[in-house]
């Protein structure tokens, strides 16, 4: 036998007598005579000896070996097979760690803050979990200022000092993941979820004051802690199969059952921008998450509003009270206090029933009662406290006239707006019979206006370039006494700086005066009371004519219901019209009751910036702010305390509006509002319908005083 075979043989024999329990019964004999004769042994079927028997069997075993090698050996296929996932593998988690780095980064450079290793550290796992949705990640094993390292699904990594995320080995530690639900501050009940994972598998679990759990190799074992109450730990000291252990402890640290510690009103405010209410809150534990405020008002109507500033209250008397909730949920309420809420304001005006109010922002609000004062067009309005009636739009003056039929405003791009009642076409949007418009810009020859004035049927205005434009009813100014509904540029040889409009249309008694760019009075409508200050002669007058005022210059106008003041370049104050009521601050001759020639009165040298007339009484603010009245006192609209009526110029010296210092105002029908230096406003006069926003119907008020708004 050749030498070869024989050591074979003896291999084949020890390899045969080592793996005798992996022989199989499925040997075919035709197999076994092909595998002998290939080793030099008989072929006869008598010839087969158990040795040849035997090394046949080894011989086909040593052919399975090689094949189940090609397969499952460290280079066979499965081993390729495992080698190329486990490289896809890698490669995946990789490419998901780079992303997350990536995203991170983008994160913080569109937030302006620094990117590092620390931001790294305090956010990486939180954007690993929202991208991936995974817990499977512990996160920092070491730190460094040029490196971290973590582990991730079961890999090693590090990110680099030039933040790349690298996957390295499998990680033969053991590894303990915690998951606490709710994340955030809760009330309670918490759950935790205590993940325990070695690649090398786990032998026992030994918790504190529990008893030791047998793991049995598991590579992953999950504890699960339901309806934790209050903040706790929970310490866990694992083994592997080889004998590694690990210390971890659990901390359930985000349990608060406690109200906040604190919660006070520090002071209420009226500002600019509203109500501003200050809050001292504090909690001790998880910290004030919110502050509620609470207004309830007259009615017992309650809001909720979650900014210390509210700037829509209507109203003027208001109960509040504030409630802090901490992060978890708890509350801390106040006691309920009562505020006045004021409001600051820009521009006012005083109609017949209602008082109309522009604050800082541009809103506009009124008070009492208009039959077509709904910028809806929906009809009236009613309120005994001033309500908002239009936001937004930016306003800085507003218009209605004695009688507060039609409406006009002006934004702080001279954008001209209009609405209310529109039977004579007053509102300028071309339109008549319509009894309630709803507001409308109003634009003609693409001009915006800078001067507007109105009163009952009737509409003026001046555009940027000093032209006088006119609509509405009664006379227009344009040689006729017709209604238009569009506006009408009237053809006098000069330009305007002032207009105002006064009369009443019913009675046919509408007259407007204006100046020009010169300083001269200018006047048309109807002169019955002298309120044109032309000749007694002139009745009426179909278009503008100049009054004489031998050459003295102008620069404030006012028209009332019949009688008209103005002020000179100089400050002094004229007037002349009706004076029945001693409206016009100076004694007539006689028995005279009209003036129609406009007369400067006798005020002590005095120097006044503003002027207003009303239906019988008159208004002045000095150039120092001081407020001065005469003129019909009936129903204490000139704010004198106890007189009927008073003949001439005569300063508010009442104790409420004391050392008050105004900038305007505007006398209605029978009551007067003012605006004082800091934007409050002050009104007296006839209560009626709730146009002085104090709460009341009827009866009146003969002193100025601060209306709560």
């Amino acid at each position: 036998m050749d030498k070869n075979v024989r050591e074979n043989i003896e291999i084949y024999k020890t390899y045969a007598l080592n793996n005798k329990n992996k022989l199989t019964s499925n040997i075919q004999i035709s197999n076994i005579k092909t595998q002998t004769s290939n080793l030099g042994f008989p072929t006869s079927n008598t010839a087969i000896t158990l040795v040849a028997l035997v090394i046949t069997i080894i011989v086909l075993l040593i052919l399975a070996g090689i094949t189940i090698n090609m397969v499952v050996g460290e280079n066979g296929i499965f081993a390729k097979a495992t080698g190329a996932k486990n490289k896809t593998e890698v490669a995946q988690y990789e490419e998901e760690l780079r992303m997350c780095v990536l995203e991170l980064q983008a994160d913080e450079v569109a937030n302006g803050t620094t990117f590092n290793m620390e931001t790294i550290k305090n956010k990486f796992e939180e954007k690993v979990k929202k991208i991936e949705n995974t817990d499977d990640i512990e996160f920092p094993i070491a730190e460094s200022e040029t490196r971290l390292d973590g582990i991730y699904k079961g890999y090693e990594f590090y990110i680099d000092e030039k933040y790349v995320a690298h996957i390295g080995e499998k990680t033969t530690g053991i590894r303990i993941l915690t998951n606490i639900e709710p994340t955030g501050w809760t009330k309670g009940p918490v759950k935790a979820t205590i993940t325990i994972k070695s690649n090398n598998g786990l032998a026992k679990i030994k918790p504190e004051n529990e008893e030791e759990i047998d793991v049995g190799g598991k590579t992953e074992y999950v504890i699960t802690k339901e309806n934790i109450v209050q903040n706790t730990t929970f310490k866990y000291e694992v083994t592997d199969n080889q004998g590694t252990t690990t210390n971890k402890t659990i901390e359930i640290k985000n349990i608060d059952t406690n109200a906040p510690t604190k919660c006070e009103i520090e002071k209420t405010e009226n500002t600019e921008e509203g109500l501003k209410i200050t809050v001292n809150a504090e909690d001790e534990e998880s910290g004030i998450e919110k502050i509620e405020y609470h207004v309830i008002d007259g009615d017992n109507k309650e809001e909720i509003y979650t900014t210390n500033v509210i700037n829509n209250l209507s109203g003027t008397q208001y109960s509040i009270y504030v409630v802090a909730y901490d992060k978890a949920g708890n509350k801390k309420q106040t006691e309920k206090i009562n505020v006045k809420v004021t409001r600051k304001y820009e521009d006012i005006e005083a109609g017949e029933n209602a008082t109309f109010a522009i604050d800082k922002k541009g809103d506009l609000w009124y008070s009492g009662f208009s039959s077509h004062g709904d910028p809806n067009g929906k009809g009236s309005l009613s309120s005994t406290q001033f309500t908002k009636m239009i936001e937004g739009k930016n306003l800085k003056e507003i218009k209605c006239g004695i009688r507060d039929d039609h409406f006009f405003a002006l934004d702080n791009e001279n954008n001209l707006y209009a609405w209310g009642h529109n039977a004579y076409g007053q509102i300028g949007n071309g339109i008549k019979n319509n009894a309630n418009y709803e507001i409308t810009e109003i634009k003609t020859d693409g001009k915006l206006f800078k001067e507007v004035a109105n009163q009952d049927t009737l509409s003026r205005a001046i555009d940027e370039d000093g032209n006088i434009w006119v609509w509405g009813a009664r006379t227009l100014g344009n040689g006729t006494n017709g209604t238009t509904g569009t506006p009408i540029k009237l053809n006098v040889n000069t330009t305007f700086k002032k207009i105002s409009a006064g009369g009443t249309s019913t009675n046919a008694w509408n007259c407007t005066i204006a100046i020009d760019i010169n300083g001269n009075l200018w006047s048309w409508g109807n002169n019955s009371w002298g309120q044109l200050g032309l000749e007694k002669s002139v009745k009426e007058s179909l278009v503008p004519q100049e009054i004489n005022t031998e050459n003295t210059k102008f620069k404030e106008i006012s028209a009332g219901e019949y009688h008209v003041l103005a002020i000179d370049e100089s400050g002094n104050i004229w007037s002349w019209g009706d004076n029945s009521y001693t409206q016009l601050g100076r004694i007539l001759e006689g028995t005279e009751k009209q003036s129609n020639v406009p007369t400067m009165l006798n005020t002590n040298g005095i120097k006044f910036s503003q002027v207003s007339a009303g239906e019988y009484q008159s208004l002045a603010i000095d150039i120092d702010g001081n407020l001065w009245s005469w003129g019909d006192n009936s129903r204490g609209q000139i704010g004198q305390e106890k007189n009927k009526k008073i003949a001439i110029p005569t300063k508010v010296e009442t104790e409420s509006a004391k050392g008050v210092k105004f900038k305007k105002i505007s006398a209605g029908n029978n009551h007067s509002v003012a605006l004082d230096e800091d934007g409050n406003i002050w009104a007296c006069g006839d209560c009626g319908n709730g146009k002085l926003s104090n709460g009341y119907t009827s009866g009146y008020k003969n002193t100025f005083e601060m209306i709560g708004i």
